[in-house]
């Protein structure tokens, strides 16, 4: 439990360091403005995708090296967190900007924390390659099956979020 403190911890420390920097990039433009809830928003849900994604990569996909980790754990916080702004009806440009924004916002801060602290990230176990492949393509399939899920629920479900109609 005290190790996926720590996890969990260092995380939100990118989380929220990645976030200062997206505040600026924010408050650049005018055409760049999002509503302060956003920020707030952004931390938690990032957080939570954060550890999420972490947990898939290590344990389920068996990355074991922490540069590719430092690498995938961002890259996936900004696909989840831009498909849910994609859903919610923002500008396409916007979405697809920030998606590589985010990306390299949560970048140097993950790599750091990844190189830095791997003892506390990475295990030391091992899996054969025919589970590895099974594994990656079961996420892949779960990962379309949560967008198209995310997309109902954003779509659907919650009112005043219809992105097509």
């Amino acid at each position: 439990m005290k190790r996926f403190l720590k996890q969990a911890g260092l995380i939100l420390l990118m989380m929220v360091l990645g976030t200062i920097i997206d505040y600026f990039v924010h408050s650049s433009r005018a055409a760049f403005y999002v509503e302060p809830e956003y920020f707030r928003n952004k931390i938690i849900f990032g957080a939570v995708w954060g550890l999420l994604s972490f947990f898939v990569l290590r344990d389920w996909l068996h990355i074991r090296n922490p540069k590719q980790l430092a690498w995938g754990v961002p890259a996936l916080i900004a696909l989840f967190l831009q498909t849910k702004y994609f859903y919610q009806g923002r500008d396409n440009f916007f979405v697809f900007l920030f998606l590589v924004l985010h990306f390299l916002m949560f970048l140097p801060f993950s790599y750091w924390i990844f190189i830095r602290f791997q003892k506390i990230f990475l295990p030391t176990t091992t899996i054969s390659t025919a589970s590895q492949r099974f594994r990656w393509i079961v996420f892949i399939i779960g990962f379309l099956v949560a967008q198209i899920l995310f997309f109902i629920y954003f779509t659907y479900i919650i009112p005043g979020y219809h992105r097509f109609g």
